[in-house]
Formats: structure tokens, sequence, C-alpha cells
């Protein structure tokens, strides 16, 4: 779908009241544009090409966020490390 298309459907949906279809082809524009964008045309055609790609990206995606909200709240609840408790743990061995 060309660029003209793309805006020309947004307008066309907008058109006819259905809010929810214009944001749902503005978002998955959006996800491609940025996939193009950090990773490369290709990475759009390999994940065009098939659902189960996009639920893979999806399981990396989510296995990443949780990873960094971990981190987080680990820093949250013990606090940042000490710098005299790792240079003591260093000495010692």
């Amino acid at each position: 779908m060309s660029s003209i298309d793309i805006v020309r459907a947004f307008y066309e949906d907008l058109g006819r009241g259905d809010v929810p279809a214009a944001m749902g082809l503005l978002a998955s524009e959006i996800e491609c544009g940025a996939v193009r964008w950090f990773i490369g045309e290709r990475a759009v055609v390999f994940l065009t090409t098939d659902r189960r790609r996009w639920i893979f990206l999806g399981a990396v995606v989510l296995a990443f966020v949780t990873l960094i909200a971990y981190r987080l709240w680990r820093r949250h609840r013990f606090g940042c490390a000490q710098t005299a408790t790792v240079e003591n743990i260093g000495q010692d061995s």
C-alpha cells in the first residue's frame, strides 16, 4: 500500500466516523515505519509475510519489557548498589 493510499484510507475512515479503524491503520503504519527505520526494509517484508512472526516479535518485546521491569523493581526495592560493598567483595577474593 503506497503512502497516498494509506492517507486516503485514513481520511475515508475518519469521514465515515470510524475512528477506531483510522487509529488502527495509523498504529500499524507507525509500527511498520519504526521497524523499517530501525531495522530495515527486509525486516518489514519478513514480518508481513507471516503472522506467526508478529507473535515471535511480540514475545521478544514482552521478554525485554519484563526484564527491564524486573530490574527497575529490584532497584526500587533494594536501592542502588553500594560501592563500598562491591569493593569489599572484590578485595576479599
